[in-house]
């Protein structure tokens, strides 16, 4: 079972950077996501910083899919998983 299989967890992407190649057919972003845990009150816990790369592909009707995502922890930011409280 994933972090996200929880309906009580969060996640939050925070893009970096973004380019597309020169022929405009493929992309990528990279940055930084977050995954929460919401509690009843509505404030959240911190449950994992992660740095992730996504590739994408533009399809023929235009829109863009993703070709191939890769997400690893954010090791730099571990020490802040921690509660936040709300209000």
């Amino acid at each position: 079972m994933g972090l996200l299989s929880d309906p009580t967890n969060k996640l939050r992407w925070e893009p970096e950077s973004a380019s597309v190649s020169a022929s405009g057919d493929l992309g990528y972003t990279l940055g930084h996501a977050v995954v929460s845990k919401v509690g009843p009150s509505g404030g959240e816990a911190v449950l994992a910083k992660l740095k992730y790369v996504t590739v994408w592909k533009r399809q023929p009707d235009g829109h863009w899919r993703v070709a191939v995502e890769v997400g690893t922890a954010d090791r730099s930011a571990t020490a802040g998983c921690s509660p936040i409280r709300k209000g």
